[in-house]
């Protein structure tokens, strides 16, 4: 398998990528036709995600300014207070399990001041984000609670493991299935009639979308982001989260993302199901591939079973309730 392309960087609203649509999102051997015909059905439905959910104005300045050697605390909290929602939920998140320090954060300059500028800014971009779907209802909920819970459980199992990417896990957490609260917007997929059982199970609902439109909710869902001027390393995770092979492949941050945040959403998938721990899942863990970048023993994971259960219960109350 040849080596993909990096993600392009030219954002111009007029374009799609095909070159990225063919290269990373499909099989070589898919015929030349159903790859255009995907790519002209997917461009058509990021045009309307775009127009339908454009990317909040306030979340936009308050990432740009942490992202500005320049800036100060005052400007960015100024900035952050202007979205009431957005400064209550980070201060929400701040205090939670996958965040609190050994004192609170009353203020948003406490919030700046102890979790870093970094983590603020994927904060706030998730926050933006979870808050544009906060009208959704039915499986449009439970999709999003499930970012939100897959989030949790990627932070916690990366500081447990000490991994340096536990920042971009949590926003990749968030991210990674956005594309389907995307398509709930657009009504290009109907969830409903799938059967529930494909719902509640990883790897499964991305082959019927597909089946259905030559795509699915993590290419659309990175398309988008890419769109929304989210960084090059979260698009590529959250298109790449159902093509484990092809992020191995790149390796690197890209490989362990994938892996990390695959093995979380496994793990949401069976919290929502029983915050009881039971071994079978360490046996279902163990059969993915990912796994490998985790490693760590039935004993250890089940010792951090309660961590992860509390920080789960914690940020969805926190970012959707």
């Amino acid at each position: 398998m040849h080596a993909p392309p990096p993600l392009p960087r030219h954002r111009d609203s007029e374009v799609l990528a095909e070159s990225v649509l063919e290269d990373l999102w499909f099989g070589d051997d898919d015929p030349q036709r159903t790859r255009e015909e995907a790519s002209r059905t997917m461009a058509a439905a990021v045009g309307e995600a775009v127009g339908l959910k454009p990317f909040p104005a306030v979340a936009m300045r308050v990432m740009n300014l942490l992202n500005d050697p320049n800036s100060t605390i005052g400007s960015v909290r100024e900035a952050i207070e202007q979205d009431a929602a957005i400064a209550a939920r980070l201060l929400r998140l701040a205090n939670s399990p996958i965040y609190a320090t050994r004192l609170p954060c009353g203020t948003i300059d406490d919030a700046v001041l102890r979790l870093g500028q970094n983590t603020v800014r994927d904060a706030v971009a998730g926050i933006a984000t979870m808050g544009m779907f906060d009208d959704i209802s039915g499986i449009g909920a439970s999709f999003r609670d499930h970012c939100a819970g897959v989030a949790a459980v990627a932070r916690v199992l990366a500081v447990e493991c000490k991994s340096h990417v536990a920042s971009d896990l949590f926003l990749c957490g968030l991210l990674h299935d956005v594309g389907k609260l995307l398509s709930l917007q657009v009504g290009e997929i109907s969830y409903e009639t799938m059967d529930p059982m494909a719902l509640e199970t990883p790897d499964d609902v991305h082959l019927r979308e597909r089946s259905a439109t030559g795509y699915d909710h993590a290419v659309l869902g990175a398309h988008v982001l890419a769109k929304w001027n989210l960084p090059d390393l979260i698009v590529r995770v959250v298109g790449w989260h159902h093509q484990p092979v092809r992020a191995y492949d790149e390796g690197g941050d890209v490989a362990t993302l994938v892996a990390l945040l695959r093995v979380a959403d496994r793990l949401e998938y069976r919290i929502r199901q029983s915050t009881e721990w039971d071994d079978e899942v360490y046996e279902d863990l163990i059969r993915d591939s990912a796994w490998s970048y985790v490693d760590v023993s039935r004993d250890v994971l089940a010792a951090m079973w309660p961590k992860l259960t509390n920080a789960h219960e914690e940020v969805i109350q926190a970012l959707c309730g």
